[in-house]
């Protein structure tokens, strides 16, 4: 079905660029090394932006709190409550498929499993325990590393055409034995996400 790219800044415009509370699975260098190529056909258009390498990310949930509100709990409160929510969890692997062209950024998806559901609704029931009067932004629509989002208007046939006839599509193992609790930026001008680290929480298992 043909649809057009759009701008996910536009759309996903946050109160502040700055310091939203995230929890992501973070690929290691094999998986994001193995992502790359994908960036070629995307540096050739431009309605939409390359995500580096070095920011790849499976977002978990986005968390109801930025670091700017002075009303949010404290962050060694809501690391605690990240922690303890995984920590009974057994850490799983996801089967990303090859690239596929969204409506806001260009993708590679896995199968929502039911351990990655059993992740994404602990966390979010530790956030909504914490800070039961906030309410909680919508959960990710799948399992997903985005290697490109949108920045402007365009014709998603100018992508899916060049990303269909590369090899090495697949599909791409990304284990989660941990999540990352991380203030995340977003970056319009560069058509990027990215992000400053505040703890690595293990799975247990």
């Amino acid at each position: 079905m043909k649809i057009t790219v759009k701008d996910i800044f536009t759309w996903m415009r946050w109160p502040w660029l700055r310091g939203a509370l995230h929890v992501y699975a973070l690929p290691g260098q094999a998986l994001r090394e193995a992502l790359v190529p994908f960036h070629e056909p995307i540096r050739q258009v431009p309605f939409c932006a390359v995500q580096p390498a070095e920011w790849f990310h499976a977002t978990v949930t986005r968390l109801p709190w930025f670091l700017a509100d002075p009303t949010i709990p404290p962050v060694a409160d809501i690391t605690a409550a990240v922690a303890r929510a995984v920590a009974t969890l057994p850490p799983f692997t996801l089967q990303l498929d090859g690239p596929r062209v969204t409506e806001y950024a260009v993708t590679v998806d896995a199968p929502a499993s039911p351990e990655w559901t059993a992740l994404v609704t602990a966390i979010r029931a530790a956030a909504a325990e914490l800070d039961p009067g906030r309410e909680l932004p919508i959960p990710p629509y799948a399992p997903h590393i985005s290697v490109g989002y949108g920045i402007a208007d365009g014709d998603d046939e100018v992508l899916r055409e060049p990303l269909a006839a590369m090899t090495g599509t697949g599909p791409f193992p990304l284990p989660v034995n941990e999540v990352h609790l991380l203030a995340v930026q977003q970056d319009p001008q560069r058509g990027i996400f990215c992000w400053e680290p505040i703890a690595a929480l293990p799975l247990g298992g």
